[in-house]
């Protein structure tokens, strides 16, 4: 009886460790898990802010290219004016 009453002791001391780990396991992929949450959430919010700026950037660009062709061609029209004065020289 005392032998079959250790072996049930050493196997429930080994259940309740066993469930320990497994709820500190479960305890830490929750903390993981929170983590990568805020994590992902950081990185969203950067990624948004880089989108944003690079639109900008872009919008930026575009006006300052639309603003050269408007100058490039003023030049052209000079340019060819010019020429029709030298053809006169």
């Amino acid at each position: 009886m005392s032998s079959d009453h250790r072996d049930t002791n050493e196997m429930l001391s080994i259940t309740v460790a066993g469930q320990k780990q497994l709820s500190d396991l479960l305890q830490e992929k929750d903390s993981f898990t929170e983590s990568l949450r805020a994590n992902m959430a950081a990185t969203q919010r950067e990624l948004e802010a880089g989108v944003q700026a690079a639109t900008q950037e872009a919008e930026t660009l575009r006006g300052a290219l639309e603003e050269k062709d408007k100058q490039l061609g003023g030049m052209k029209e000079d340019n060819s004016h010019l020429k029709v004065g030298l053809q006169y020289v």
